[in-house]
């Protein structure tokens, strides 16, 4: 049911009109590798659009990889750039030690802010969507850098204090 609420928000939100004139052209989904550090390497999906409208980042939760994405970002693709990547700890992306990374939504905010930063990404067209475990780093990261998107959509999240992290102001 998520996903299904992730596809509705994200196509009447991102892609008004997508569904009346869908691109001709028929997009694929580039798999690989990206360095954020000498620590970590993220396994991340992009799609790419020769004449893109904005930018589109899909931050999966708990316990799902870039996969979970996959279908929504072909379906934004016909207008957007789509980015997804494995956070630290999962998919294939690397696991560094708890000496060198805790695992905390603000290092996971780190990993995103250097994302967004080597990947190029036009701040001023970037939509992020975020679930569970990818929401709280986003929202951190918006407190932080409020500039960092024109707008941060999240579901199936509860704000509060999760991995140890201070109370979001509502």
């Amino acid at each position: 049911l998520g996903m299904i609420v992730a596809v509705a928000v994200l196509s009447s939100f991102i892609a008004p009109g997508y569904a009346q004139a869908p691109s001709e052209k028929v997009q694929k989904a580039d798999i690989g590798f990206f360095e954020i550090d000498k620590d970590i390497t993220l396994r991340r999906m992009v799609v790419r659009n020769t004449k893109p409208t904005g930018t589109a980042l899909l931050l999966h939760g708990f316990p799902e990889t870039l996969y979970a994405w996959k279908d929504i970002a072909l379906s934004l693709a016909g207008d957007y750039e789509v980015h997804a990547f494995d956070w630290p700890g999962f998919g294939l992306s690397s696991r560094p030690t708890l000496d060198r990374f805790s695992y905390a939504p603000r290092d996971f905010a780190r990993v995103l802010y250097d994302y967004i930063r080597k990947a190029g990404i036009d701040t001023s067209k970037l939509t992020i969507y975020a679930t569970d475990i990818g929401a709280l780093p986003a929202l951190l990261l918006a407190q932080e850098k409020p500039g960092i998107a024109t707008s941060i959509i999240v579901g199936d999240f509860a704000p509060g204090t999760r991995l140890g992290e201070e109370r979001l102001a509502a």
